[in-house]
């Protein structure tokens, strides 16, 4: 099984750079997390004002007096929305894509 990198920097130019090569690889493995990070908060934030979004439009339709079927209707109305959109955005990416050919 061959030896970590860190350990070959080690038997290869002493402690003192030793120490300095650890602290690269640490500092490579957070720069490689950072985007993943920025991703997952970014997701999160987003998770969350959709569902106050969603929260303030339907205690807006109870203050309007919606019925449950009218509100239902609405937000699946809004969903089939949605996947038109990103099948619309979807099928537009693939005509536009260097694969087919098309530009």
């Amino acid at each position: 099984m061959p030896a970590d990198p860190p350990s070959l920097v080690v038997e290869a130019v002493g402690s003192g750079a030793a120490e300095q090569a650890e602290t690269s690889i640490k500092k490579t493995k957070v720069q490689a997390l950072l985007p993943f990070a920025i991703i997952s908060i970014s997701y999160l934030l987003f998770t969350v004002t959709d569902g106050a979004i969603r929260m303030i439009v339907l205690m807006h339709a109870y203050s309007k007096r919606f019925s449950a079927m009218q509100v239902a209707t609405m937000f699946t109305l809004y969903e089939l929305a949605g996947v038109v959109t990103n099948l619309g955005a979807g099928l537009a990416g693939v005509g536009c894509s260097p694969v087919t050919g098309s530009s």
